[in-house]
């Protein structure tokens, strides 16, 4: 038979009825620790099978602390990050000076280093742990920052990780406030410069507020912190609550970039009122020019036009359909 004939994949195959019809009759207890078994020996299977679980939240809440388990989870991380760091197949790094395009080897993808198993067991333990845990991952990130800059994205998911179980906690608008706190220091740390872990805290924030009355103190800090630096969340926070009044009274008082215009004139344009959207636009060409003049050659001109040309195709597109 020629080899080609043979295009069945393994996976294709189904395991034959007796498999099933043997699981079934085996008793709970030793179905379970034959489970068990197989996910302490066989990492992918593993993996795989807390990825498809879903664990009841109270469980978790439920569960003893454990700092044998914090520990060990820390000394993961401590070996990641010393192992992203130094890992031979990478010429010391994911970045290599002679090949600038490439992060690393595609053959040799398996062998980098990888804290997502870390990430699923820590998701498990008590909230408090759990904090501990991916709170250790934002430190070590923030301590190689400068060095390994592709540590960023893990940050980003503890961050993520690190308000979920915040979110088991907190109970008074104090203890939500001082989380909120906790989060926007981040932003003043290294890592804190990187857009992934600025939408972490962008997103963990929002999530932290389960009231109306969360996100009106949730404002109020922000407004107290930096009003003019955290202009664009307080307008999505307004726009959440439905404070329309509000959302356009900080806009219209924080407009300067291009990404700004170009939201505004989406909210005009979304309450069908065309003209007004195009009179945001219009507003944003004077400062666009002034830009584009600090720029005589055609070449950067011309790459200034396709990165900031937004608002120009909106109003192009504007005044053919007038």
């Amino acid at each position: 038979m020629p080899q080609d004939s043979f295009s069945a994949n393994v996976s294709d195959v189904k395991l034959p009825e007796v498999v099933r019809q043997t699981l079934d009759a085996m008793p709970r207890e030793e179905l379970l620790t034959f489970i068990f078994m197989l996910a302490d020996e066989w990492g992918e299977f593993r993996r795989t099978l807390m990825a498809r679980l879903t664990i009841d939240p109270q469980l978790i809440t439920r569960q003893p602390r454990s700092a044998t388990q914090v520990r060990a989870l820390k000394q993961q991380i401590d070996q990641f990050f010393d192992d992203f760091a130094h890992h031979d197949d990478y010429g010391g790094g994911p970045f290599d000076d002679d090949e600038e395009d490439d992060f690393y080897h595609e053959e040799e993808e398996d062998d980098y280093p990888d804290l997502e198993p870390t990430f699923q067991i820590a998701r498990l333990l008590h909230p408090l742990d759990q904090q501990q845990v991916f709170w250790h991952v934002l430190t070590c990130a923030e301590a190689m920052a400068d060095e390994e800059p592709m540590g960023v994205p893990y940050a980003a998911e503890a961050l993520a990780a690190y308000m979920e179980a915040t979110r088991f906690l907190v109970r008074t608008p104090g203890e939500r406030e001082a989380s909120w706190s906790t989060l926007l220091d981040v932003l003043d740390w290294a890592i804190g410069e990187d857009s992934e872990v600025v939408d972490a805290v962008h997103e963990a924030l929002g999530r932290l507020c389960e009231t109306a009355d969360d996100t009106r103190l949730l404002i109020a800090l922000l407004q107290a912190t930096d009003a003019a630096g955290f202009a664009d969340w307080i307008a999505v926070y307004y726009l959440q609550l439905g404070d329309e009044q509000a959302y356009l009274a900080t806009r219209q008082a924080h407009l300067l970039t291009e990404a700004q215009h170009l939201e505004l004139a989406d909210y005009w344009q979304e309450h069908g009122k065309p003209e007004e959207a195009c009179q945001v636009l219009e507003r944003y060409v004077p400062q666009l020019m002034e830009e584009l003049e600090q720029y005589p050659r055609r070449a950067n001109l011309i790459q200034v036009l396709g990165v900031r040309s937004g608002v120009l195709d909106r109003l192009e597109t504007a005044y053919r359909e007038a």
